[in-house]
């Protein structure tokens, strides 16, 4: 997703910047019919784009930071355009050993 602040979130006033939401939507099938899509993403994106930072901790014992990522490197300069991932369920053990 992406967009521009333009209005209050959460009693914050808009900041004008804009925001691009990297994530994924894992879409479920069934019975020939979609049954449900989840939608994951970093929720600590949004707010230090808008300059904002997250801090999760008691107040009383002072600012830290922390994390850890990791990310396969190819040389490419541009982010992919889609990926898939692909999850198979069998609907009985039979069915698992059915060529």
């Amino acid at each position: 997703m992406w967009g521009t602040s333009t209005g209050s979130c959460r009693a914050l006033p808009p900041t004008g910047r804009a925001v691009d939401l990297p994530g994924v939507d894992i879409i479920e099938l069934g019975g020939g019919k979609l049954a449900s899509v989840i939608g994951y993403f970093d929720s600590r994106t949004v707010p230090e784009q808008l300059g904002l930072q997250v801090v999760v901790q008691p107040q009383s014992i002072g600012p830290f930071s922390f994390g850890i990522s990791t990310s396969p490197q190819t040389g490419k300069t541009v982010k992919p355009g889609a990926f898939s991932v692909t999850k198979l369920e069998a609907r009985s053990d039979e069915e698992v050993q059915q060529d």
